[in-house]
């Protein structure tokens, strides 16, 4: 048995563009890409700050980036 498709968001359609860092910036991307938006997160050739909190594996996906980056796409750009 298949689950249900879940009904499109209000932002479904929309292409957010994120260039915000740290953690308050990227939070509010990932609550429109919760409301169905395309977020792409736009991080320099470095990657975002929160990247190494609390990262341990050094995979560059801390628990706190992860947290406030789901749902999104993301590019490096120099």
């Amino acid at each position: 048995m298949t689950e249900p498709e879940s009904a499109p968001g209000p932002l479904a359609g929309v292409r957010v563009i994120e260039l915000a860092t740290t953690f308050m910036g990227p939070y509010c991307a990932m609550q429109m890409a919760r409301m169905g938006a395309d977020v792409i997160k736009v991080e320099d050739l470095g990657g975002d700050l929160v990247r190494g909190i609390s990262d341990s594996r050094g995979d560059g996906l801390g628990p706190i980036f992860v947290a406030a980056n789901h749902g999104k796409r993301s590019i490096s750009i120099n």
